[in-house]
């Protein structure tokens, strides 16, 4: 710990007391079908970002990576004053209510869930970046609320043939102002620059729409052995990688994946043809910092910027062997 505590300055440790509430009741129908409300309370727990203190009063030139607590001056004009704890967050909550059915129909062969849910945030951890040297760091804002709805069925069309897939929409917004929550840089070079957090402001890194639809079928041959046909597709709204969209955000286009296999099953052995990415969408799941990076200083690319992609169109043979 020693050694840690050398490389990495560690914050204080924090402390919280508090109560913990969760309620639940249901009602079931005489078709045995149910209904649910369920209020329940959650916390995520706070941590240091692990930079070094920034002077207490602005000292010019670079000071590479340190971290600034509210109130500390953060450069030479009379506003440049750190208005966010940057060193450590804290513990954010939530209150979560949900009402929500379980039904099956169609003698069992048909199941349909759904829910509907309201979620209260309290100091909600995002992500932002520091002022100096612009790295990601987590922060606080005041307050969000998180509301939606989701859908599941899963149908047994035949004795062969089964059809599932769920249906979400989520809305995730600030509901109170955060002043200088979004950092970002003002090109020609990387002096930071600062955007007001507002309420209604869209939480980035979840998509606000999701769906899947997956099928199976199976055929069952002479002597007991077995092809099965299984499909699917998922699809999913864009996602924004800063709050509001705000400070050069990119927004990650939706997208959808589609996968196929075919297998033949034997009581001892299996082969498995598949296809993953069946259309070969070419998809961004995730985004390091923004374009303005890409900037050329005394004739050189000092910084980088770029996104991760997921996998392309693959092809593949699996075989499955059981020793007995």
């Amino acid at each position: 710990m020693s050694e840690i505590r050398s490389r990495l300055p560690l914050s204080l440790n924090q402390a919280k007391d508090g109560e913990l509430f969760k309620f639940n009741t249901s009602y079931t129908f005489d078709s045995g079908n149910l209904m649910y409300f369920t209020f329940s309370q959650g916390y995520r727990v706070g941590a240091s970002n692990g930079g070094d203190p920034c002077e207490d009063v602005f000292v010019d030139g670079n000071q590479g990576l340190c971290l600034y607590v509210p109130g500390q001056e953060f450069g030479p004009n009379p506003g440049d004053i750190a208005e966010i704890n940057e060193r450590e967050y804290i513990p954010d909550t939530v209150d979560n209510f949900e009402i929500g059915v379980k039904t099956t129909w169609l003698d069992g062969d048909l199941t349909l869930n759904g829910s509907v849910f309201f979620i209260e945030w309290d100091t909600p951890q995002v992500a932002t970046a520091s002022i100096n040297a612009n790295t990601a760091i987590t922060v606080n804002a005041g307050a969000a609320e998180t509301k939606g709805f989701d859908v599941a069925a899963n149908w047994n069309a035949t004795d062969n043939f089964n059809l599932r897939g769920n249906f979400s929409f989520t809305s995730a917004e600030l509901t109170k102002g955060v002043p200088s929550l979004i950092r970002t840089i003002s090109p020609p070079g990387f002096d930071t620059a600062f955007e007001d957090g507002q309420p209604g402001d869209r939480l980035p890194g979840s998509p606000e729409t999701q769906f899947s639809l997956f099928g199976s079928y199976a055929h069952e041959m002479s002597g007991g052995n077995m092809i099965v046909v299984d499909g699917g597709y998922a699809w999913q709204d864009d996602v924004l990688s800063l709050v509001g969209a705000r400070g050069n955000s990119l927004t990650l286009d939706s997208f959808g994946r589609a996968s196929l296999s075919v297998a033949y099953i034997t009581e001892g052995w299996s082969v498995t043809g598949y296809v993953d990415n069946l259309f070969d969408d070419y998809t961004e799941s995730s985004v390091f910092e923004t374009s303005l990076f890409n900037q050329t200083v005394s004739g050189a690319n000092v910084r980088y910027y770029r996104t991760n992609v997921l996998a392309p169109r693959s092809i593949g043979l699996r075989f499955k062997y059981t020793y007995e």
